[in-house]
């Protein structure tokens, strides 16, 4: 969907792609510590439904889901300890990583979520993640680029979306932002 490359799909236009963006964020910011929510999420996991397949556009009225297999362990806040002491939380990585693919408009192996997710390659999918501010800035403009680089800066953060202060603060600075830019190009039909 992202690269337009199937011939039955309408384009992914920049409306849409914020649509996406904020339902992803929303969903981080509700479903964070509940089993529904895995530690990361990826391109593969968000699927669209229509009530009617004779609908066109395809992403109007837009239903996007996480498609995700319910974790069997009850402990489901998403952070990784991967041999470390160090706390990291793969939701933010994860999904600044989704954020810079939504927006670019195609998927990218070198921040792609998968393998190995030890202190050393979350740290280095986090420099190749920055290393497209300027695309994602000029695609997403500065709303956009911020809440990418929040979740970018939050990855080994030791405080969680459990944290009143520290949920508040994502529901700031990438969840209005967001809002804010989808409100203004979808002329507010969120």
């Amino acid at each position: 969907m992202l690269e337009g490359s199937a011939e039955t799909l309408p384009p992914f236009e920049y409306p849409e792609k914020l649509r996406l963006a904020l339902t992803l964020s929303t969903s981080v910011l509700h479903l964070y510590s509940t089993p529904w929510l895995a530690k990361i999420v990826t391109l593969d996991d968000v699927v669209f439904l229509r009530d009617d397949p004779s609908q066109v556009p395809l992403y109007s009225p837009f239903r996007p889901f996480v498609a995700k297999a319910i974790p069997e362990s009850v402990n489901s806040r998403p952070a990784a300890f991967s041999g470390t002491t160090r706390p990291m939380d793969l939701m933010f990585l994860s999904l600044g990583t989704l954020l810079i693919q939504i927006i670019i408009g195609r998927p990218i192996d070198a921040i792609n979520m998968v393998g190995d997710t030890n202190i050393d390659s979350v740290l280095g999918m986090q420099a190749a993640a920055n290393e497209f501010t300027g695309p994602v800035m000029q695609s997403g403009g500065i709303n956009y680029d911020a809440a990418v680089q929040w979740c970018l800066r939050n990855i080994l953060g030791v405080a969680s979306l459990e944290d009143d202060g520290f949920c508040q603060s994502f529901q700031q600075a990438v969840v209005s932002r967001l809002e804010a830019d989808a409100k203004l190009a979808l002329g507010e039909k969120l």
